[in-house]
């Protein structure tokens, strides 16, 4: 995975993003397949995702907040 900076943070982004609006529970997505899928990203370099409250009414923020409170604790 390549990574740049953003901006005057001094974080490095990767430059491919993960777009979760496909994950939303209104798409018929299922959960366990798009935590797999996020799961995979991660290890694969991934750290920059898009998501907000629309996507199912804060399911892919959910999915995400899932992943993250695993990974990190």
């Amino acid at each position: 995975m390549k990574y740049r900076i953003l901006g005057r943070t001094g974080l490095k982004v990767s430059e491919i993003g993960y777009g979760l609006s496909g994950m939303s529970n209104w798409t018929g997505s299922d959960g366990a397949q798009s935590y797999a899928a996020l799961q995979s990203s991660l290890e694969l370099g991934c750290n920059f995702f898009d998501t907000a409250w629309d996507y199912g009414q804060g399911h892919s923020d959910k999915l995400l907040g899932q992943l993250i409170n695993f990974t990190f604790r």
